[in-house]
């Protein structure tokens, strides 16, 4: 155990390193060092499967936003169902409430969950 990646002293490092593997698309080290760290394979490929693309968005559907947050001045994550209102070249438009969200092809695979 640990041979490859090294033990790991929070989830942060887990989650730092499972991030850069997955934005390198090198799914094989992420299913090892998932492996290493007792996180079944078969849990990787579900979550890596869960990404959306934009070409998956349906206009007037609702889907979940995980975003990151600051409020007084500590860093957390936070979720709310945002309606697709159109997709464009460059990403989609959101509405939640009244504010309407405009995400980046990046922004909407980072932050959108199918």
């Amino acid at each position: 155990m640990f041979e490859k990646f090294g033990e790991f002293d929070s989830y942060e490092e887990i989650n730092e390193l499972a991030e850069n593997l997955f934005n390198e698309g090198d799914t094989e080290s992420l299913k090892a060092m998932a492996s290493e760290n007792g996180i079944p394979g078969d849990f990787v490929e579900m979550q890596r499967r869960r990404l959306m693309e934009k070409n998956k968005l349906v206009p007037g559907r609702k889907y979940l936003h995980r975003r990151k947050i600051v409020i007084a001045g500590r860093a957390m994550e936070a979720e709310r169902w945002i309606r697709c209102l159109k997709v464009t070249k460059s990403g989609a438009v959101f509405r939640h409430e009244y504010e309407v969200i405009e995400l980046t092809d990046q922004e909407i695979r980072e932050q959108i969950v199918s």
